[in-house]
């Protein structure tokens, strides 16, 4: 992934993560496990569209996880950094589906976030 589209993603601002993950069109499992290869082949254009397609399970996992202690911005924050370190670990021999892969490893790291508060 080019940097400048992972620090856009960990720098934004609320909305506009929460638009960018609501406009963004979902992946299918076809679309996943392509772009999956791709990644492991080092196309960091496929690993920005993973990123991207999945951005919503970021979004969606912070604002589950408002009100138990952590500020809603900064668990949506966390989230969107563990999906892109999930999408740079991702095997899809390994790991089966992206996105069951992604949310798992969101989960964890918001779970973190608000034991830690």
């Amino acid at each position: 992934m080019r940097e400048s589209t992972t620090s856009y993603l960990t720098l934004a601002n609320l909305d506009e993560l929460v638009t960018t993950a609501s406009t963004e069109p979902l992946l299918d499992e076809r679309g996943e496990s392509l772009l999956a290869l791709r990644v492991r082949d080092g196309d960091p254009d496929a690993l920005e569209r993973l990123i991207l397609g999945n951005l919503r399970v970021a979004v969606d996992e912070g604002i589950r996880n408002r009100g138990l202690g952590a500020p809603q911005r900064d668990l949506i924050r966390d989230g969107v950094r563990a999906l892109v370190e999930a999408a740079r670990a991702y095997d899809p021999d390994i790991h089966g589906r992206f996105s069951m892969y992604a949310k798992a490893r969101v989960r964890r790291a918001l779970s973190e976030d608000v034991r830690l508060t």
